[in-house]
């Protein structure tokens, strides 16, 4: 009696395609894999001027007490002595003022001889030592103060005490982001720091013949407002801005 003859469910024909088509999507999923733990976002990266940068660093450390200026540039406190600080001084302005400075009420020979340039040391991450700025991110000073100031002398105190957020236009190009708000820092520093920038850069070129300094007066009547950022960001657009 003959065998019975054996039927099987694949050919070896389909066996064999199968797995030439398994081994490819194996290998097609490793590579897949592998891209993805390979793959890293990639940034816009913007060269530092390291000219610019130490001169930034030698503004914002030139009062600096009780620190370490190490070889490469940067500075080192100690945490301690960054807290000791902080109890003597408060939270304001720990690292800045003079630890021999009198903590009495000014005088007005004091609030005379306060440095808008030292001052301007809290802006210069943003607005630069030139008053330049960063193009698309942060908008100059030089050059556009002067503006600002014709067009509505309250404008650049108001931004100092009370921020502004929002999309505003420089010279035709745009800049998104926030201004802070510095209440913190007393009339006299807003008014030296102001003055300051109004008159450096060439800044003063592009003054109007009735240009008078700010004073310390101005900025007390302009505190209190209840405004914010939005509201300044406000009143800038309604300014007639060149």
């Amino acid at each position: 009696m003959p065998e019975p003859t054996r039927q099987y469910i694949f050919t070896t024909e389909q066996v064999r395609l199968m797995f030439i088509g398994l081994t490819t999507l194996a290998i097609l999923v490793l590579t897949l894999i592998l891209l993805m733990i390979s793959f890293r976002p990639q940034g816009r990266l913007i060269t530092v001027d390291q000219q610019q940068f130490q001169t930034t660093i030698a503004h914002a450390t030139e009062l600096l007490d009780g620190y370490e200026q190490l070889e490469d540039g940067r500075v080192r406190i100690d945490i301690r002595r960054a807290m000791e600080l902080v109890a003597e001084r408060g939270v304001s302005a720990p690292f800045t003022e003079d630890p021999q400075a009198d903590t009495s009420e000014p005088s007005v020979e004091t609030t005379a001889a306060v440095d808008g340039e030292t001052v301007y040391a809290n802006c210069l991450a943003c607005h630069q030592a030139e008053g330049q700025g960063l193009p698309g991110v942060f908008p100059p000073l030089a050059g556009h103060a002067p503006s600002l100031y014709r067009a509505d002398r309250d404008q650049l105190p108001l931004t100092i005490l009370y921020g502004l957020q929002g999309t505003i236009e420089v010279s035709g190009q745009s800049y998104t982001g926030l201004m802070p708000q510095w209440p913190q820092l007393s009339d006299e520093e807003i008014a030296a720091v102001l003055n300051y920038i109004l008159n450096a850069w060439g800044n003063d070129q592009l003054l109007p013949d009735d240009y008078s300094p700010y004073r310390a007066e101005e900025l007390a009547a302009l505190r209190g407002l209840d405004l914010g950022m939005m509201d300044v960001l406000e009143k800038r657009q309604a300014l007639n801005l060149p």
